[in-house]
């Protein structure tokens, strides 16, 4: 009797725990037990993941997993780079380039001194992704007219690239070699121009044959390629430069499609400033004018020990686009340089310097005075290249709530987020659910990287903010992808 009175107990106990489990469960949300689920995805068994949503009028957290561990963002980062900077510097911001003058300019026309280019940190000079003044085929012609129109006919000096707004070390450390000699991983100077970025264009042949590279552009002429990259029944850019800034030397590995008479690629430029002043040194000889002296830079001729006189007259001012709209393309198009340029000018802002160092602990110390705690956040860039940048998904989200609730620039901000199934890195996801068109985010990714971060209108009227990453998963990117996607859903269809 004593034994079954025991047995019983035990049952009874066991009831009691399974039903508390039944109905601790049924109190979770059906996105809380997406996410759990989530982590048990075969791909993602050894992953680290992090998630967080958070309702935007209340606060609350309504779902969460690891909110409060660092992960490697990816592009994500241009979330803090973006927002510090519309913040600091404001929408309407905009960088001046000017070109001066030093020394005299006698009867005959001739400029009897240097001819600068004094660069003011703007990424835009010469873009493809601008029209107007700052075009590609305008800025040129309109610094060439202005030095004509005041009376120059000949230089009897040099035309001179002046950087030193920014710090010379254009790249953070952290890149891996890599990034360096690829347009993606292009550095930051205070004279950019051509997003410092050239095209190399190869012809191919048959399968495993070396290619041969035809021409640059604009010409480089002073970079020495070896050329290693062969043809190939792949499709698609396979190749990659690899050199390091101010270097000349370029090696080209991988492949590129085989057969074609032209191929392109595109290569991180090794000195703007100087390309700068060599491209207006070009110009003003179409048009007649013409330099004694070999173009060169600030930074080289304090190399060489040599002065630079300082009592230099403004011949014109360039202002680039506002900030709302590098911004824009930044995000929308996870444009690396142009984030990068928005860490260097926040830290001028912020601290009178630019450089990376001083810029991602201005960056971290600005947010956190906006009541965000950084402990666990570790900046190393400002467009998420790095590896070695960690931050919390609960940092990001906060940051995104606080351009929501708390910004005067909502609006620029919000607007530069890529809206799911309609735009930017953004437009070929959730197409065909209630995701489409209700989120906002930006999206991250690098090698074993996937991240999104922004913002949700739900099905029942609620703004949900949120930020989700996976580190080093297995399987594909496209999965992982497809995995976050099932939970935007997840997020519009909040209760």
């Amino acid at each position: 009797m004593k034994k079954n009175l025991i047995l019983l107990f035990i049952i009874h106990s066991l009831l009691i725990t399974c039903l508390s489990c039944t109905q601790a469960q049924e109190k979770k949300s059906a996105l809380q037990i997406a996410v759990d689920n989530l982590a048990q995805k075969p791909e993602l068994l050894r992953a680290s993941i992090g998630f967080v949503a958070i309702d935007a009028t209340t606060g609350k957290v309504v779902a969460g997993f690891n909110p409060n561990t660092a992960f490697a963002p990816a592009s994500v980062q241009k979330i803090v780079s973006t927002a510090t900077a519309l913040e600091v510097l404001s929408p309407k911001y905009q960088f001046e380039t000017t070109i001066e003058y030093s020394g005299s300019i006698d009867k005959n026309g001739t400029l009897n001194g240097d001819l600068f280019i004094r660069g003011g940190g703007d990424p835009t000079l010469g873009s493809p992704r601008f029209a107007g003044e700052n075009s590609k085929n305008e800025f040129l012609k309109n610094w060439s007219k202005a030095i004509k129109k005041i009376g120059i006919k000949k230089i009897d000096g040099r035309i001179i690239g002046d950087a030193e707004i920014y710090s010379s070390a254009t790249t953070p450390s952290s890149w891996t070699w890599g990034h360096l000699g690829n347009y993606f991983g292009a550095g930051t100077s205070g004279l950019t121009v051509y997003d410092n970025t050239y095209r190399l264009t190869f012809k191919s042949g048959a399968a495993g044959k070396l290619t041969k590279i035809l021409k640059t552009e604009p010409p480089m002429p002073a970079i020495n390629f070896v050329n290693e990259v062969l043809s190939s029944v792949k499709s698609g850019d396979n190749a990659y430069i690899f050199g390091a800034p101010y270097s000349n030397f370029r090696i080209v590995r991988g492949t590129i499609p085989m057969h074609r008479k032209e191929f392109t690629i595109r290569g991180s430029v090794p000195d703007p400033p100087l390309l700068a002043a060599q491209l207006l040194q070009r110009k003003l000889s179409e048009i007649g004018i013409a330099t004694t002296d070999s173009a060169t830079t600030v930074r080289l001729i304090r190399l060489s020990n040599k002065k630079i006189r300082k009592d230099r007259k403004k011949i014109i001012l360039l202002k680039s686009p506002q900030l709302s709209e590098i911004v824009k393309i930044t995000n929308m198009r996870s444009f690396n340089l142009f984030a990068e340029h928005c860490l260097m000018h926040s830290s001028l802002a912020l601290s009178g310097k630019a450089d990376v160092k001083t810029g991602t602990r201005a960056m971290t110390n600005f947010w956190a005075t906006k009541g965000i705690d950084v402990r666990g956040m570790y900046l190393a860039d400002g467009s998420g290249l790095s590896r070695y940048n960690a931050i919390t998904p609960s940092q990001i989200a906060n940051i995104i709530l606080y351009m929501h609730k708390k910004s005067r620039y909502t609006e620029a901000f919000e607007s530069s987020l890529p809206i799911a199934g309609e735009s930017g890195t953004l437009r070929s996801m959730c197409k065909g659910t209630i995701a489409k068109g209700r989120v906002k985010a930006k999206s991250g990714s690098i090698r074993n990287v996937r991240a999104y971060a922004g913002l949700a209108e739900t099905t029942s009227g609620k703004t949900i903010v949120f930020a989700m990453i996976a580190n080093n998963f297995h399987g594909s990117d496209r999965t992982i992808r497809k995995y976050f996607e099932q939970i935007m859903v997840k997020i519009v269809a909040y209760k």
